[in-house]
């Protein structure tokens, strides 16, 4: 699994449509082998998505976090520079799970955010990465 290091948080100052604000970038650790066969064993046959390769199933192996402080506007403006710069910041967008979209009682983990799923390529081949994106 991950030995668990983690890069300290990026913190930069973003030009927002109503002004500057700050924005983090928090690494997470990497998925640790154990949670990654924890997810795998819940895909199994006979689940709807049990079918080979199970590990498509995982889809946030590296994830990071990124925090706004202006609320939803600046979720969705995060957002917007995502889906507009995917060929110019070599991160197309695959997924985005939006979790301010369903009820409360809907939303099990108890987290409201607006997950990306990213392709990101590492020196070693390909990677997904999930962002989530917090107010």
């Amino acid at each position: 699994g991950g030995d668990g290091a983690v890069a300290a948080p990026a913190v930069f100052q973003c030009e927002f449509e109503e002004g500057l604000s700050t924005v983090r970038v928090i690494p997470a650790a990497p998925k640790t082998v154990q949670r990654m066969r924890e997810k795998l064993r819940k895909y199994l046959p006979p689940h709807p998505r049990g079918q080979w390769p199970l590990c498509a199933n995982i889809l946030d192996p590296v994830r990071a976090s990124i925090v706004v402080e202006g609320g939803a506007a600046q979720i969705l403006q995060v957002l917007r520079w995502f889906l507009e710069e995917e060929e110019t910041n070599g991160m197309p967008v695959r997924r985005v799970k939006n979790k301010f979209s369903r009820a409360e009682e809907d939303v099990l983990d108890g987290y409201r955010d607006v997950q990306l799923s990213v392709l990101f390529k590492g020196r070693r081949g390909l990677r997904w990465v999930a962002c989530p994106v917090y107010p």
